[in-house]
């Protein structure tokens, strides 16, 4: 480890001290101790190698000064303050410009390296070392995926920790990681980028709010009010002013008529503040008046009751009175560390340097301690036992496992980027095979994909939601379709079901990577791609493997579709 390298080089160190600090005048070295002998020194190192040790300085004084790296004095005392709710540095360190280090006298051979990756994303979610930014990403992200009905206030209390919990619980089974925030930024990015959003000011109201301006226009800005709409016409934005009685008659009729579903609305009635919010048939309301005398301001939302991802959920929250800053781009600090962690665990992209136009989401480790090369998803088709997945999840195999047992490759094609792989032992008790659809996908269908992303590290099933978001891949493939439901390292050849449940596509790549985090500071975005389940089903049938085709037309609630897909995913290792 670097401590014990570190304490090998300064027992061996002469007393002398180099001629200069070294340290540039616009930064300042994070000073985690300082002790009055080397012997000091070695033993402090030695009884705290969680801090990453820097450089070594003597002082004015005659002391020695132990550093863990330098910060830009400008941004010192909140980057010292994240270092210090991490972890990473004690309570009482402290930024030293060097005005009282006269020379330093070991460093480095190499910057300070991260913990290991796995460690610092397994540990517990701490907001507390999150910045004023990297808070409201992530309450927005909590938002566009419907966990966070609070206001975007850039500050973590307990609503929003509730919100994280539920994520976390519905995604991970589990209680909030630092590994989630990092998984739920790039799904919030990948959204945010993808829609354009931006902070919005209608003057005449004097109010602002967070809008997808790339995908929704005005309808109308005149006397009466102004009107938003989406490009597919599900959100819609009003806003306008009325009387106080014109306005708590719209308030009483809303109530009336979200009153007779199965959710119960939700209403506030204050002097200075009314709200309305439920769903009506397919549609879901929130209506909110703000009381200014005889007057009142109307904001009005409306779209989809099953709307995936969440957007006006995030309109909601984010509208308020006067100014607000963008959510983009994501700025440096916490976040994207863990970011960058993450893609720690992932494998280096052999074609990075060429920056290829689509990526393998393979192919990332197995588990700790097994033999297994890679691994990757896939999924029951027939009564026989037979599971799809992706060519290159096993075509490089000498022998692959599904569940841990033992299968035969039978069929592969590696133009298509399919196969086909049966467990020696057949179907298993409790499993259930997949249907595909009888028609193609449309765009902008609600999906989601089910695979086992990241193995090692999670290792239970992850099911994701979005909507299809291109009909064609890279190049206008047509064998390919784009989708929005976030996937990671190993979701390849897991499926992708529409909301009836019938397969539409097999999970396949998805555009850049998590590198790009690390070589440019900025994630990409969130652009995924499967194969269409029509070409699925032509690979099947070329080979005499008869699927399933679904007609059904009745939507399967998203628990129990998770449920479906527990039963039919499964984890392939490569071996």
């Amino acid at each position: 480890m670097r401590f014990l390298v570190f304490i090998q080089l300064m027992t061996a160190l002469p007393a002398a001290a180099a001629p200069v600090n070294g340290i540039p005048a616009d930064d300042c070295a994070v000073v985690v101790a300082s002790r009055p002998s080397l012997d000091a020194v070695v033993d402090y190192v030695r009884d705290h190698p969680q801090y990453l040790y820097d450089a070594v300085y003597t002082s004015q004084n005659g002391w020695y000064a132990i550093s863990s790296g330098l910060l830009p004095q400008l941004q010192a005392t909140e980057r010292l303050q994240q270092q210090k709710a991490a972890g990473l540095a004690p309570a009482d360190a402290f930024c030293s410009s060097g005005a009282h280090l006269t020379g330093r006298i070991w460093s480095a051979d190499t910057p300070a390296a991260a913990p290991e990756a796995g460690e610092v994303l397994m540990a517990a979610f701490d907001a507390r070392a999150l910045n004023r930014s990297e808070k409201c990403f992530l309450q927005a992200g909590l938002a566009l995926a419907g966990d966070y009905t609070g206001q975007l206030d850039c500050a973590w209390g307990s609503g929003s920790q509730a919100a994280l919990e539920r994520w976390s619980a519905r995604n991970f089974s589990a209680e909030p990681a630092a590994l989630h925030a990092a998984v739920l930024a790039v799904q919030a990015y990948g959204i945010l980028d993808d829609d354009g959003w931006t902070a919005t000011s209608i003057d005449q109201y004097g109010v602002s709010l967070q809008l997808p301006n790339a995908k929704i226009h005005v309808v109308n800005n005149d006397e009466a009010g102004v009107t938003l709409e989406d490009d597919a016409g599900g959100l819609r934005v009003v806003l306008q002013k009325d009387s106080l009685s014109e306005s708590i008659a719209m308030q009483e009729k809303l109530r009336k008529a979200v009153s007779g579903g199965a959710d119960t609305p939700y209403t506030l009635r204050r002097d200075d503040l009314w709200v309305t919010s439920g769903r009506a048939g397919d549609t879901r309301f929130y209506l909110r008046s703000d009381v200014d005398g005889a007057l009142a301001r109307n904001f009005l939302v409306m779209s989809p009751a099953e709307a995936v991802p969440d957007r006006a959920a995030l309109v909601i929250a984010s509208y308020r009175a006067g100014p607000q800053s963008d959510l983009m781009p994501l700025e440096p600090g916490v976040l994207l560390d863990l970011v960058s962690a993450m893609n720690r665990l992932l494998p280096d992209d052999a074609g990075a340097g060429d920056v290829p136009q689509d990526r393998d989401v393979t192919g990332q480790p197995a588990g700790a301690g097994g033999d297994a090369r890679a691994s990757g998803s896939g999924f029951y088709v027939d009564a026989a036992g037979d599971v799809m997945t992706n060519h290159h999840v096993v075509g490089s195999c000498n022998s692959v496992t599904v569940d841990g047992k033992a299968a035969d490759i039978r069929f592969v094609d590696e133009g298509f980027d399919l196969a086909l792989i049966r467990p020696q032992a057949g179907l298993p008790t409790g499993a259930e095979p997949l249907s595909f659809s009888d028609q193609p996908v449309r765009l902008n269908a609600d999906v989601t994909v089910a695979g086992y992303p990241l193995h090692g590290l999670i290792d239970t099933l992850n099911v994701t939601r979005g909507s299809v978001s291109a009909l064609k891949g890279v190049g206008n493939d047509a064998t390919r379709l784009q989708i929005t439901a976030p996937v990671q390292a190993g979701n390849s050849g897991g499926p992708i079901v529409d909301r009836f449940g019938a397969v539409v596509g097999v999970v396949v790549s998805k555009l850049d990577g998590f590198y790009v985090a690390d070589a440019t500071g900025d994630l990409p975005q969130n652009i995924n791609f499967g194969i269409r389940g029509s070409i699925a089903q032509i690979f099947a049938s070329a080979n005499d493997v008869s699927l399933t085709v679904s007609a059904n037309e009745t939507p399967i609630a998203p628990e129990d579709l998770a449920d479906r897909l527990r039963r039919a995913t499964v984890l392939i290792e490569c071996f």
